[in-house]
């Protein structure tokens, strides 16, 4: 079996990260006006109890900008949707790209292999959006397994810099209880702290497995 990621996007790490607010990033920077906006999310038409699956979404989807966005789309189709990047936090670089859209800070991660540039990961650390099962920030550890049961994908645990593991606590205290979720085509992920969702993230597991990882 692959071993999972160990760097930056690494699904059991990526929640210690600040996502979007993550500064001093170098490489080329793209997007367009440099005003940052903000995205007034009213989740009363879009959220559902945890649980209940939207019936025009399938799991690897959620709404943004009045729109289906899913990690499954290619990254032209992502770019369309989820509109302007903010230039000041966003990093493409030869093999890999970081955007960060401007209204939603949705964070997108991208790997290019032989000139294609593949969508790996979204990160979402706002309350801009909720799962097709009704899982947002802010819900409930509870709630989380009320839509999808216990996790099935056992997160990597992070080691000292002696090589050592983190133990249960340690890990409690530095990064939360990841609930990791196998969906077939993706693997979902939600990062937690004191029993709330603190950010969550859909990884292609199709493009994440064309590359190598150690």
């Amino acid at each position: 079996m692959k071993k999972l990621s160990t760097i930056a996007i690494s699904t059991a790490m990526v929640f210690a990260l600040m996502g979007c607010g993550a500064s001093g990033t170098t490489g080329e920077t793209t997007g367009g006006d440099e005003t940052a906006s903000t995205l007034n999310y009213d989740d009363s038409s879009s959220s559902t109890d945890a649980g209940e699956v939207k019936t025009e979404l399938s799991d690897d989807q959620f709404m943004c900008n009045g729109k289906a966005v899913s990690i499954l789309d290619d990254k032209d189709t992502i770019m369309e949707k989820l509109g302007d990047c903010d230039p000041e936090r966003t990093t493409i670089r030869e093999d890999r790209g970081d955007y960060c859209f401007k209204e939603s800070e949705i964070h997108l991660t991208t790997l290019t292999k032989d000139g294609t540039e593949y969508p790996i990961e979204f990160y979402i650390s706002q309350n801009v959006t909720t799962t097709a099962r009704g899982i947002k920030i802010g819900s409930s550890t509870k709630d989380i397994e009320a839509a999808y049961g216990e996790p099935n994908v056992e997160p990597e645990r992070p080691q000292h810099a002696d090589g050592t593991p983190f133990s249960d606590e340690e890990i409690a205290e530095t990064i939360g209880k990841s609930y990791i979720y196998d969906l077939g085509d993706i693997q979902l992920a939600f990062g937690t702290e004191d029993d709330k969702v603190t950010a969550f993230t859909y990884q292609n597991k199709e493009n994440h497995d064309k590359f190598e990882w150690n």
